[in-house]
């Protein structure tokens, strides 16, 4: 890890054990401070064992406690996240690489943090749905989009609310045998909290996307689907969260249309002969 260590703890925080996060966490707050700590105060701080500190140190630095803190100290200069990783001499292959490896990176944080059970109760309750709503405005917009699309090629009654008015009428209208579903990167979107709220009222459940698991939208919903960034770059965050939301969508529809019944592979085909009518032939 050496000169990173601070902005890898960063970004794999969520797939951290429950002890782990606990430490890294005390690292992070103040990792000057860190550095002046001695092994009895770390351990009393962050309310875990002598022994858990020294496991988390030979884990991430090689060392015993003393390494911890000298690498600490060597990385506090890297770590402000940078707002970019790609350079003015990098070719556009290589800046393809560069965005390659940090999708990656950001995919294989969501797979972590997502649990298999979390992800087979969301894919229950769409099938179980008399009607589903997917809401979401601005970027995660095209996210929700593709969604809505996937659910009616699998036959679901579903709907794409994007207008921030409708969002929360739509919404009002729903009952306990509906599914909502909220796309927000952020999950502090003001309209798809507020309809998501409305939703709630009526005894619907609520599933959204988010990239954080303490937002308000996440403490509301009954399914919370997490999409992490690689954390290495302040300006392509957004996109890497749209990625893993993407990806995470693809990965649903492609479940169910493995369990669906038979009548899954018929929509599909017919929704394909209908959009091919639009197309131009040759």
């Amino acid at each position: 890890m050496q000169k990173k260590l601070l902005l890898e703890l960063q970004g794999n925080m969520k797939i951290f054990s429950n002890v782990e996060q606990k430490i890294a966490t005390l690292i992070l707050q103040n990792p000057q401070k860190f550095t002046e700590y001695a092994l009895t105060q770390v351990a009393e701080l962050a309310g875990v064992s002598q022994g858990s500190v020294i496991n988390f140190a030979k884990k991430f630095t090689g060392g015993g406690f003393p390494t911890l803190k000298v690498q600490v100290a060597a990385s506090i200069a890297a770590y402000e996240e940078p707002f970019t990783v790609v350079s003015e001499t990098d070719s556009v292959k290589e800046v393809f690489q560069k965005t390659q490896e940090n999708v990656k990176t950001a995919l294989d944080i969501t797979l972590a943090q997502n649990k298999e059970e979390t992800m087979q109760a969301v894919a229950k309750a769409i099938l179980r749905a008399q009607k589903v709503q997917v809401h979401a405005i601005y970027r995660t917009a095209a996210v929700a989009t593709d969604w809505y699309f996937q659910l009616l090629q699998l036959g679901v009654a579903a709907t794409f609310v994007q207008d921030s008015l409708l969002s929360a009428v739509s919404a009002s209208r729903l009952t306990a045998d509906d599914l909502f579903i909220a796309v927000s990167s952020s999950g502090r979107t003001k309209d798809v909290l507020d309809a998501a709220k409305l939703a709630k009222q009526n005894g619907t459940p609520v599933v959204c996307l988010t990239s954080s698991k303490n937002s308000p939208l996440a403490k509301m919903s009954d399914y919370v689907l997490l999409c992490a960034a690689s954390g290495n770059s302040v300006i392509a965050k957004e996109s890497e969260v749209l990625f893993s939301q993407l990806i995470l969508c693809e990965t649903l529809c492609s479940y169910l249309r493995a369990h669906i019944e038979t009548g899954g592979e018929d929509n599909f085909y017919k929704m394909r002969k209908i959009v091919s009518l639009h197309a131009v032939q040759d």
